[in-house]
């Protein structure tokens, strides 16, 4: 996302530059959208989430987009990120970023993994609850690890290293995927589950004065709460 957003700031620029007022104004549409969904889901230092194949410097940093952004006169346009799956919660002292959307983009979803229902936390901006990341692309044993189930903040309900949420495979391949339906979804509060597994597997988050809470019910029961 921000190494496109760049490239659009760019693009923008040399329309501008070239006088094609008409083209930069139409490109600024998109790049407005872009700024604000970048701005939601980025925390407070500019850092972004390690969801699906997302890694720290292989991108502008946050700010130094934005701040382009202003040089080209192009504010952001609010952003709820409830297309993309993903949710934020914030208190004074804590950032939390869910991810319960579903496997994207459907057509070509070689950059995700089986993390369905993952969620990253910092309290006073300081990782607290972390991802384990992305480190290679080769197709290797640490490439299928790191894209795995295990690899994240999720429950594996039979304790089996290997079941996955979805069928990750092949480095970039993904067969059966599973499906997430949000029960509730509120600014303090977030119900969602998946079918990846045997049984329904759900998790709820509750953003709560003394912290987050996160349960987790499989089948019908309590299996875990934090």
């Amino acid at each position: 996302h921000s190494i496109l957003l760049d490239r659009l700031l760019d693009a923008i620029n040399f329309a501008l530059g070239r006088n094609k007022r008409a083209l930069a104004e139409k490109l600024k549409q998109y790049a407005c959208r872009q700024i604000g969904w970048l701005q939601a889901i980025s925390y407070k230092d500019g850092s972004w989430p390690f969801f699906n194949d997302a890694a720290l410097h292989i991108a502008p940093h946050s700010e130094r987009i934005i701040n382009y952004a202003r040089q080209l006169n192009i504010e952001a346009s609010e952003s709820r990120l409830s297309e993309s799956g993903y949710r934020i919660f914030h208190s004074a002292h804590h950032e939390v970023r869910i991810d319960c959307g579903n496997i994207t983009a459907t057509y070509q979803p070689g950059h995700t993994h089986a993390d369905s229902l993952t969620y990253e936390l910092r309290i006073d901006g300081k990782p607290f609850v972390v991802d384990t990341g992305i480190s290679t692309y080769n197709k290797n044993e640490r490439r299928q690890y790191e894209r795995s189930t295990i690899a994240h903040n999720c429950v594996i309900p039979d304790s089996n290293k290997d079941n996955n949420s979805s069928a990750v495979w092949g480095g970039f391949r993904v067969g059966k995927r599973c499906r997430i339906k949000i029960i509730k979804d509120e600014s303090h509060e977030i119900i969602a589950e998946h079918n990846g597994f045997v049984q329904p597997c759900r998790r709820r988050w509750s953003m709560q004065r003394e912290g987050l809470l996160v349960e987790d019910i499989y089948a019908g029961k309590a299996i875990s709460i934090i």
